[in-house]
């Protein structure tokens, strides 16, 4: 059975069906979902019975796991499995419902501010998979941001001014402005701020696109200032309805998206009644700009 690609937005997103993730996928399935990535960014699957190590297994296929950033953080060891799996939510260990005063909530906030994968790291996320285990009733929605599309309408004089700039990214950043628990010293030494592209090109496809986000802090040669200046008018731009789509969780779906082609939030629950538990993998893009400079 061949796979089908059906569109969930005009530019972007496409619901995937024909494939079955608990049974190992072909070299040619892989590939086939790899153009699909280069083409439309965001691919949900519905209905998969995926266990952890088939997770990993398959998003090993895409390229090198990254380490979840939480190793850094000991009071966050129950959210990272291993070397490649971290749990998003507001559960612990034994599946009930954090306190909201607990770090492990606290340190999730920024998950709610706009942002592409790791790109406070060298080097940044790829690919990004997040499976559904637990989902409210209502709410828990991830919003995603199609940054080519974005980029594209921008007018050509603003493209030509930002396309060789370089910016900034710290975490500390997110967790100041999503009021979080900073890093700590030692943390910050694992975890320094690194410098990337703000406008960077697929290797595949050419298209341009805006890297942004809340660890994007100041860029390079500008004053603070000048600079929350434009990166907030490029993501008011970029965050328009026109170019965004919400994902509205179900059990048991696998949503995997490409971070060099979009930026995406989770938006707010009622996370004091309601239990929510994605599993998330991610691949590092080791041949990014910024990875190879």
């Amino acid at each position: 059975m061949s796979m089908t690609f059906k569109p969930l937005h005009p530019t972007f997103i496409v619901e995937v069906g024909g494939i079955d993730l608990s049974k190992t996928p072909t070299d040619e399935q892989i590939a086939e979902l790899r153009s699909a990535l280069d083409q439309h960014v965001v691919l949900v699957f519905r209905d998969q019975d995926f266990e952890e190590d088939q997770q990993v297994a398959f998003s090993a296929r895409f390229g090198p796991p990254e380490r979840p950033w939480r190793h850094v953080r000991p009071e966050l060891k129950n959210m990272v499995r291993g070397q490649a799996v971290s749990m998003i939510g507001n559960l612990d260990e034994k599946g009930e419902i954090v306190p909201p005063t607990d770090v492990r909530r606290l340190s999730q906030r920024g998950n709610m501010l706009w942002h592409t994968d790791s790109s406070y790291r060298l080097p940044p996320g790829l690919y990004t998979m997040l499976y559904g285990k637990e989902v409210p009733p209502q709410g828990g929605a991830t919003e995603f941001c199609d940054v080519r599309a974005a980029y594209d309408a921008l007018p050509e004089a603003m493209r030509r001014r930002i396309d060789d700039l370089r910016v900034e990214h710290n975490l500390n950043r997110t967790f100041k402005e999503a009021d979080s628990p900073l890093l700590s010293p030692a943390e910050a030494q694992a975890l320094p701020p690194v410098t990337q592209p703000l406008v960077r090109a697929h290797p595949v496809t050419g298209r341009k696109s805006l890297m942004l986000g809340s660890p994007a802090s100041v860029i390079v040669g500008w004053s603070v200032e000048d600079s929350r200046a434009l990166l907030d008018e490029l993501l008011a731009h970029a965050t328009q309805e026109r170019f965004c789509y919400t994902h509205f969780w179900k059990l048991r779906e696998l949503v995997m998206w490409d971070n060099r082609s979009s930026i995406h939030r989770g938006r707010p629950f009622e996370d004091s009644v309601h239990k929510r538990q994605l599993r998330r993998t991610t691949i590092c893009d080791v041949a990014s700009e910024a990875a190879l400079a």
